[in-house]
This record gives structure tokens, sequence and C-alpha cells, in this order.
């Protein structure tokens, strides 16, 4: 009994809605050397939290990725076959997957007039590079990416600091190389005739008054909020100058601290 792959990689002309995207099935084929024509079969794995094996009749079998492989390049999956008792080789299996997300910043970005225009002059805004590996430290081609933000805590009272923060999306055109940027701003226009003039802010690390506070989360291979893959939770301390991170946990290796409602700050 012979077992072999089937699918040699992603085919351009297989599945026009996965561009940029990575299999999470893969088609094995069989090959019996019985003259039964309708032996017993049978399937196994050594790892049944991380694949599932659906069979397709005598001529093969679909995997199902449930889990991923363990971080390095090693196949430590095995899958194989029984035909009326006689066993195949064990075919091995690698399920990868984004595994840590390695970032550059908080720097300096743009003006808060170039993100919204002329009628906010005041303000800072920053910016995050972000790049993926894989469990084998391979870098992460362009695919769909998005964050959320949770637990918005107000830090400096008596203040409308507060406010629904826009959660962005990376479509793989918005990418740049194998990175995708985050961008940060605090922006305000003038206050009202008769008001104050507050005075003006530009981006800096030191200094500055903490106002709030929120936890954001970063998925990969989804553009819907908290589906995909999980690769970094961290906690985001927003102040007048600039903003920090902390608590920041990537490869998350207990994907339950991803689940909502679960936060860094």
């Amino acid at each position: 009994n012979i077992l072999r792959d089937s699918i040699g990689g992603v085919t351009p002309n297989c599945c026009p809605t996965l561009v940029n995207k990575y299999w999470i099935v893969w088609a094995v084929t069989l090959t019996t050397n019985t003259p039964n024509p309708n032996p017993s079969i049978q399937w196994f794995t050594d790892s049944p939290t991380k694949v599932r094996i659906i069979p397709n009749g005598t001529t093969g079998a679909t995997l199902k990725a449930l889990g991923h492989s363990s971080p390095g390049p090693t196949f430590d999956i095995r899958v194989w076959v029984t035909v009326d008792g006689v066993s195949s080789a064990q075919f091995p299996v690698y399920i990868n997957t984004p595994w840590i997300q390695i970032r550059s910043g908080p720097s300096p970005s743009t003006t808060c007039v170039s993100l919204f225009g002329l009628g906010f002059s005041n303000g800072w805004v920053g910016r995050v590079t972000n790049e993926l590996r894989d469990l084998a430290g391979n870098t992460i081609t362009p695919i769909d990416a998005r964050e959320t933000f949770e637990n918005e805590k107000l830090l400096f009272t008596g203040t409308d600091w507060g406010g629904e923060l826009t959660e962005a999306i990376w479509p793989p055109a918005l990418w740049v190389n194998n990175s995708f940027r985050d961008t940060y701003a605090l922006c305000w226009a003038p206050p009202p005739a008769g008001v104050p003039t507050p005075p003006t802010v530009s981006w800096s690390l030191s200094g500055g008054t903490s106002i709030l506070s929120n936890t954001q989360k970063y998925w990969l291979g989804s553009t819907q909020p908290f589906q995909g893959k999980c690769t970094q939770r961290m906690a985001i301390t927003w102040f007048t100058n600039h903003i920090t991170l902390s608590s920041v946990t990537t490869p998350m290796t207990n994907p339950n601290l991803c689940l909502q409602g679960q936060f860094a700050n």
C-alpha cells in the first residue's frame, strides 16, 4: 500500500478564494496492492488533536488541520492506513502556522494634518511595523490580517479622551513587502472661540500624561474580529504625546488568552 500527496502547493487555478491564504486541508491518495475489490480500509494518526482524517473510499483521504506542529522544522505528525490488515508506511505531516510576531516601534510617523486634513492641526501620529514568522522561523508572506481592541480604561478623569477606536484591517495589498504597519494617532482640531487653546503637542517618548489604556490583539488569516490565528496580545497605554506597549505575549502558546474578554491591561 502506497500513500502519496496529491497536492504540490497552492495551485493558482484551483481556488480563487485561496489567493494569499494557506491550506488547512490536504489530499492524500492511496494505491492498494490487494486484488480484493472491497478491501477493509482503516486510517490512523498519532496526533488526533492536530489532524482529522476524512476517508475517501479506496482512493485516499483528506487531511484537515485541527492544530499545528511543534515549533521547529520537524515533520512530527504521522498518518498511515491499513488495507485488509496490511499497513502502509507512515506518512509524515507538517502543519505550519503563523507563530511569532516581530515588531519595530513605536516611532513617530506622519502628521495629523497629513492623516486627517487641515482641521486637525495638533497631536501626534505613531507607527508600529509588524512581521510574522512561522513555526520554522520563516517569514510569512502577506495574508489577511486585522486587530481588535477591548477593555478601554480611562486613566485621566474629568476629560472626554475616551472614544471607540477604529480597528484596522490589512488585506495583502496593504502590506509593504512582508510587513504591515499599524498607525496610532491622537489628533484634535483647534477649539471653538472662547475656549483656551491647548499647548501644541508632538511625539515624544518622555513626559506626557497617561489618558487611557486598552488591550490589542492581532489576527492572521481573517478579516473578521476574533477569528483566524491570534499571533499577539498586548496592553496599550495612550499618553498625550506617545503610546507604550506592555504585557506583550507572542507566540500565543495559550490560545485562551486571545478569547474575547481576556485582557492584558
